[in-house]
């Protein structure tokens, strides 16, 4: 129980565990208020930059945040919304609102956020965008990833229901987007189903057991390349490698997205060269240098 999926195809453990899912029964959310929750949007800032439309205002007008939305769906553009509030915020020198889990439910209800539009999680998915979308960097999950923040896979009870989340989320947001900025981590965003994905992975407790790793594949050769390369996803795993060791860095999820695997790139330790320098430690063992030319380049 050690490793993460690369591919999206679901493997059949995966499979049973989404209909597993489907058959309990989600964690209830209290009915909200919208009436209460008019009163969450104008006494937590929100009114200040969304407007009814033909007012003027900083951000979108009222009318695109009360449209029909899943509960997940909207927490997930709150998500994406904090950098930008926190920063206005900040210029007018006021304070980050802090919203309660039944403050969140009121504010859900009013902009017509209902958990039952959002989807059915699609685990691989959520798997995927856990790795994806850098959270290991500083969260760990399963002892995977990093130490800075609290372990993903400890904190279920956060995941549901939808407000209990986005409340939890709305509060992690100042400190979250402080230590990217102070680490150089892009701050990440969620677009159509992908937070729902997410947190219904978190939600399930399923560990990067079982899995498909891809086959084998060639790396483009130059013409003054000793021989091929070809890389390995087993043989990486077999020695201790985990997905966040590789992909936590500059190396993307799809393959040719990193850009050009060349000897001037590993050299300034990036790709294969942030780990194969001759002092990085994998499984007890010390990774090859690059100088060792055998090591990858085959006849």
């Amino acid at each position: 129980m050690r490793h993460a999926r690369f591919t999206r195809d679901r493997v059949t453990a995966a499979a049973l565990l989404v209909a597993a899912l489907a058959a309990l029964p989600v964690a209830a959310q209290p009915p909200g208020d919208a009436a209460r929750g008019r009163e969450v949007f104008a006494g937590k800032h929100c009114a200040r930059c969304h407007r009814p439309g033909g007012q003027p205002g900083a951000g979108p007008a009222l009318e695109q945040l009360r449209r029909p939305q899943g509960a997940y769906a909207l927490t997930g553009r709150l998500w994406n919304h904090a950098p930008a509030m926190f920063t206005a915020l900040t210029q007018e020198r006021l304070a980050w609102p802090a919203i309660s889990v039944a403050e969140m439910g009121d504010l859900m209800a009013y902009l017509d956020a209902d958990p039952r539009r959002d989807p059915a999680p699609d685990l691989g998915k959520g798997q995927l965008a856990l790795v994806g979308k850098g959270c290991l960097k500083c969260h760990g999950f399963r002892r995977e990833g990093g130490r800075l923040g609290p372990d993903l896979a400890e904190r279920r009870a956060s995941y549901a229901p939808p407000a209990t989340w986005a409340a939890t989320m709305w509060g992690h947001t100042p400190r979250m987007a402080a230590v990217a900025i102070q680490r150089g981590v892009l701050y990440p965003r969620f677009s159509g189903d992908e937070m729902v994905n997410l947190i219904g992975f978190l939600k399930s407790g399923a560990g990067p057991a079982e899995v498909t790793l891809p086959p084998d594949f060639p790396i483009t050769r130059a013409a003054s390349s000793p021989g091929q390369v070809t890389f390995s996803h087993a043989k990486h795993v077999a020695k201790g490698a985990t997905c966040s060791a590789c992909h936590m860095r500059d190396v993307k999820m799809t393959r040719g997205a990193s850009g050009p695997m060349t000897m001037a790139a590993l050299e300034k330790g990036t790709l294969c060269g942030a780990c194969h320098d001759g002092k990085t430690t994998l499984g007890g063992t010390v990774v090859f240098p690059l100088d060792r030319c055998d090591g990858c380049h085959k006849d």
